[in-house]
């Protein structure tokens, strides 16, 4: 069984794309990974090989995962490392193997716990589905997955370390909610706040100070890793704003008007 692997920051090894395919083939939900996006992340021009490392491994029709390394990153003081975009077709052989050399890899650079799946950072994607209710749909950003995964991953000697919960509003409530804070949002508006949907112009121009907000608000997250503005930038393009729901999305500017705040929507 060979274990084809790659620096990261030179590409990634054959059969590492055309894997997702064939774990997915049966899967009518699924959202295929965009190749070129994956690829393209893997070369010099990606900032986080300016302080992080990665390597990439695959057996071809089998398994892939990547490793992830910062040297100066540490959860609870201790040196960590990650693994991600885990795809598996369910070979226990395979998916042993492969682990027992990402294992290995992060061993040599002194790291004392390994946790996963993330990919890069938490700003990319993270986490597995556990479970959900028959008939559920992930949301925007959600990790969507076969319900085999946490069980694979169990079988090589891992296990949970965070959960997290996707609640459901019903919508009498949430619109309970939106009618305590009219006296809050009136009040705003008196003192010349400014309430608007996102747009590519008025997004745009606010984006630095939503990076440092959005950096206040994830920084206690659990595994958080500040990414650069650029990565950033990157991943909140004006294109995100298509996703975005009219309704349900706003920025809101103060009396000098800096933003001050912000909350995305995402139509069902």
């Amino acid at each position: 069984m060979s274990i084809l692997s790659c620096d990261g920051k030179e590409g990634l090894p054959p059969g590492f794309l055309e894997l997702p395919a064939l774990v997915y083939q049966d899967d009518p939900i699924w959202i295929p990974e965009d190749s070129e996006q994956v690829a393209a992340a893997f070369t010099p021009s990606n900032d986080y090989f300016t302080h992080g490392e990665a390597q990439a491994y695959c057996i071809p029709g089998k398994v892939r995962a990547v490793a992830f390394h910062e040297p100066d990153f540490r959860i609870n003081n201790q040196k960590v490392a990650f693994f991600g975009y885990f795809e598996s077709i369910g070979d226990p052989d395979a998916n042993a193997a492969l682990m027992q050399q990402i294992e290995a890899w992060a061993q040599e650079r002194g790291a004392r716990m390994l946790f996963g799946p993330i990919q890069w950072t938490t700003a990319h994607g993270y986490r597995l589905r556990l479970s959900a209710e028959p008939g559920a749909l992930p949301f925007i950003g959600e990790p969507q997955n076969p319900p085999t995964y946490p069980a694979q991953l169990e079988a090589l000697g891992l296990s949970v370390f965070r959960k997290y919960v996707t609640q459901l509003v019903p919508f009498e409530r949430a619109k309970m909610g939106i009618q305590l804070i009219h006296p809050l949002r009136d009040a705003l508006l008196a003192e010349g706040y400014r309430f608007e949907i996102p747009n590519s112009e008025n997004w745009v121009r606010s984006l630095p100070k939503i990076y440092e907000m959005a950096d206040a608000i994830f920084s206690q997250n659990f595994a958080y890793t500040k990414i650069s503005y650029k990565t950033f930038a990157a991943i909140f393009t004006p294109m995100l704003l298509k996703r975005l729901c009219p309704h349900s999305s706003l920025i809101v500017f103060a009396p000098n008007g800096d933003p001050v705040g912000f909350g995305l929507g995402y139509p069902m």
